[in-house]
């Protein structure tokens, strides 16, 4: 049984600790995979293209902000599902989880 607890200036984790058979819980591993990281990695690409067709937009008319202000939305957002999605971030840990919590209050 491995029990890790992750705790930062800016929150503290705890997994919930599981026990049982090898087969059920290999089960829930993947389709809690699917759920955290698979699904995320599709909603990034969705988000990134989004939010660049959008800046598109605002650059041939830039008097209209509202596709500034969308773009920038849904690059934030796209920044908060990045932090689910990527396994070896290149920026250290105290640099990236506040750009994150700062993308998703934003």
């Amino acid at each position: 049984i491995l029990v890790r607890l992750a705790i930062t200036p800016w929150g503290g984790t705890l997994a919930p600790v599981l026990a049982g058979e090898t087969n059920l819980l290999q089960r829930i591993q993947e389709a809690r995979y699917f759920q955290q990281v698979e699904l995320n990695t599709i909603l990034l690409a969705f988000a990134l293209t989004i939010g660049i067709f959008t800046l598109g937009l605002w650059s041939m008319r830039r008097h209209d902000t509202v596709y500034l202000w969308f773009s920038g939305i849904c690059l934030a957002w796209a920044t908060g599902i990045a932090h689910t999605v990527i396994y070896y971030n290149p920026l250290p840990y105290s640099v990236w989880l506040p750009v994150v919590h700062t993308a998703i209050d934003a």
